[in-house]
């Protein structure tokens, strides 16, 4: 396998396992939300088809309605996962990463292949954000961490 065929493999892979980690967060939240403003099944059911399926409410827009939704419903939330609101602006902040910055093609992406993946972000200055297996594991912790609160506060009666 050439060092472009290594680093497009690996960009995939990553790619792969943090959106897809984050639609199955964005489902749980798309319940909960419907559940707080529907009480019946087939109402939760078209809520989420009709209203917060298929990108009509942005990820980062549903994001902001849960913040609003446990701070009016439960306010002590914060005390029991002190760490909910910073993990779920680390998730958005590494899904839109993801999923909108080019991949680091260069002598040194090459040069990196093996055990990593360059990120190129643009702004006032060009750089590379690297990515190894032990960073896309912590990141998939993290939003692993966060789809467990939404687990458990689903279960717990609104």
């Amino acid at each position: 396998m050439t060092p472009k065929e290594k680093i497009l493999k690996n960009s995939i892979e990553f790619r792969g396992l943090i959106i897809n980690e984050v639609t199955i967060l964005e489902r749980w939240i798309d319940v909960y939300i419907a559940y707080y403003f529907c009480t019946k099944q087939e109402k939760v059911n078209e809520m989420v088809e009709l209203v917060l399926g298929n990108n009509r409410i942005s990820l980062d827009g549903k994001r902001k309605l849960l913040d609003v939704i446990l701070e009016r419903q439960n306010p002590a939330i914060w005390k029991s996962y002190p760490n909910f609101h910073a993990d779920m602006n680390t998730t958005m902040k590494e899904r839109n990463f993801f999923a909108h910055n080019f991949v680091n093609f260069s002598d040194e992406g090459k040069a990196r292949c093996d055990n990593e993946v360059g990120l190129i972000i643009y702004s006032h200055k060009t750089r590379t954000a690297w990515y190894d297996r032990k960073k896309i594991d912590e990141i998939l912790t993290t939003i692993r961490r966060c789809i467990s609160v939404i687990e458990i506060l689903h279960t717990q009666p609104q």
